[in-house]
C-alpha cells in the first residue's frame, strides 16, 4: 500500500479555494442569484443586516472584510433596489444604520430556499453517514478559517 503524501499547507490551500469557489459557483446558480443581479457580497450584505437588525455600514464593512467605503456603494445599490433603508441611528443621529424591507427579506428567502434544497438534496444522495460527520466537522474549521488574524 502506497504512503499518504506529506501534508503540503499550500496545496490544500489550492485544493480548498479552487473546491470553495466551484461551491460558491453553483450555489449562486441554483439559488438563482444570477436572476437577482445582485452579486454575492451583496447578497451575504442583505442577509447580515437581516440577521443582525438595524446595523451600522462600519460594522457590516467589518463583518464582511471590506472597505467602508465598498460597503457604502454595497448599500447604495441595495437601497436602489428597494432591499434595504437607511435610518438615524436613534442612540448617534450623526450615524445612520441600515435595515431590511419586506422586499429585501422576501428576496433572500427566496434565493436560501433555492440553493438550501439544492444543497440539502446533493448531501442526502452523495454522501453517506460518516461523510456527513466530516462535513460537519470541516463546517467548524472553514468558519475557524474565515476569522483568522494574523
Amino acid at each position: 500500500m502506497a504512503t499518504p503524501p506529506e501534508l503540503d499547507p499550500v496545496r490544500t490551500a489550492v485544493a480548498l479555494s479552487t473546491a470553495l469557489s466551484r461551491l460558491r459557483s453553483r450555489l449562486r446558480l441554483e439559488g438563482g442569484t444570477f436572476e437577482t443581479g445582485l452579486t454575492i457580497t451583496q447578497l451575504s450584505t442583505l442577509q447580515r443586516v437581516i440577521d443582525n437588525g438595524p446595523v451600522a455600514g462600519a460594522a457590516l464593512a467589518q463583518a464582511e472584510h471590506i472597505r467602508p467605503q465598498s460597503m457604502w456603494e454595497i448599500i447604495a445599490v441595495l437601497v436602489k433596489e428597494g432591499l434595504v433603508d437607511r435610518r438615524p441611528d436613534p442612540s448617534d443621529g450623526r450615524k445612520v444604520l441600515v435595515a431590511a424591507t419586506r422586499k429585501g427579506e422576501q428576496l433572500v428567502d427566496q434565493v436560501l430556499t433555492s440553493r438550501e434544497a439544492w444543497l440539502t438534496r446533493a448531501l442526502t444522495d452523495l454522501i453517506d453517514e460518516s461523510e456527513h460527520r466530516v462535513l460537519d466537522e470541516a463546517v467548524g474549521l472553514l468558519n475557524r478559517l474565515v476569522e483568522y488574524e494574523p
